[in-house]
């Protein structure tokens, strides 16, 4: 709860729009001008911080480079390159961070449901690649790993081994990203905003996932922000604690009775004051419980205590 300021009821998913790959969302009610803001920080985090998988770098038997034709094959290496890069991979087992797949087809349409794979699956299987004749092999290797955002090709050719070819590679299993805002009604007054937001993905990641993982990147952001500030403040408190114990008795402004008896005590610094109990004051000699509640009251005006 935050004084003076409304916040919303959650996020509410709308059914009879969502599929594999698109999903509906409303957040309301929200204060003027939060739904923009909101709205901006989860669609570019959406588009930019999601992870997903792609192909890295392929080898294509027979071909050295990717502007190479390939015999008997209707598409060059540079067509089978590009038609490769829309393949949609998905995990089936958790953190795989890369796999080597391959195509071994005699003849015909190749497409992406020819792609053998192991710890990972195609979610696109009639994806086309290529078509070779009849009596021609196509074998293609390739490596797909997992990633955040777009790489290029160049960024992909660390420990090139002959024959592998680099791809430019674009991880993001979301395609798009649209928000709109619009007014919500609280109490009869149209004071209010909310939140719409559209979310396009590839069938990789569910729409409501892509959502909940953005959701769950700011908030780690926003933690760490936070921890830091309040780590500062503790620091700065501790600070100032330190030196208010290193001060005189003096200071409290004690009576001339109660500053003797401490004194007397070997006690001379608010430190070694607070280090004591109840007990251990009233076991001294003259020392009662009007001067004890005395030290109690000079002692809570800096926020400390015996």
């Amino acid at each position: 709860m935050i004084k003076g300021i409304v916040l919303p009821n959650g996020m509410e998913r709308v059914p009879e729009t969502e599929t594999d790959s698109f999903g509906r969302f409303v957040i309301e009610p929200l204060e003027r001008g939060y739904s923009i803001t909101i709205g901006n920080a989860l669609r570019r985090v959406l588009l930019s911080s999601i992870g997903g998988y792609a192909f890295t770098k392929v080898k294509i038997a027979g071909v050295d480079s990717q502007f190479s034709p390939v015999n008997f094959v209707k598409e060059n290496a540079l067509d089978i390159i590009l038609n490769l890069r829309n393949v949609v991979f998905t995990a089936d087992v958790p953190d795989i961070e890369s796999e080597i797949v391959s195509i071994d087809v005699k003849g015909g349409v190749v497409t992406a449901k020819n792609i053998e794979c192991g710890n990972i699956s195609v979610i696109n299987k009639d994806s086309y690649i290529a078509t070779a004749e009849d009596s021609v092999k196509l074998k293609i290797s390739g490596v797909v790993e997992y990633g955040v955002g777009y790489k290029k090709a160049d960024l992909n050719i660390a420990n090139k081994e002959p024959g592998w070819i680099p791809m430019d590679s674009n991880f993001s299993p979301v395609r798009n990203v649209i928000f709109r805002s619009g007014k919500s009604m609280i109490k009869g007054f149209l004071d209010y905003e909310r939140l719409e937001i559209e979310i396009t993905t590839n069938g990789a990641v569910a729409p409501s996932d892509a959502l909940n993982n953005a959701l769950s990147i700011i908030k780690q952001h926003v933690d760490i922000i936070l921890g830091e500030q309040v780590s500062e403040e503790r620091d700065s408190l501790k600070a100032e604690n330190d030196m208010v114990l290193k001060r005189e008795i003096d200071e409290l402004g004690l009576s001339v009775r109660a500053a003797n008896c401490l004194r007397n005590a070997g006690i001379v610094t608010i430190g070694a004051l607070v280090e004591r109990s109840d007990s251990d004051l009233l076991a001294k000699k003259n020392f009662g419980k009007k001067s004890l509640n005395e030290i109690k009251d000079s002692l809570a005006k800096f926020d400390l205590s015996l």
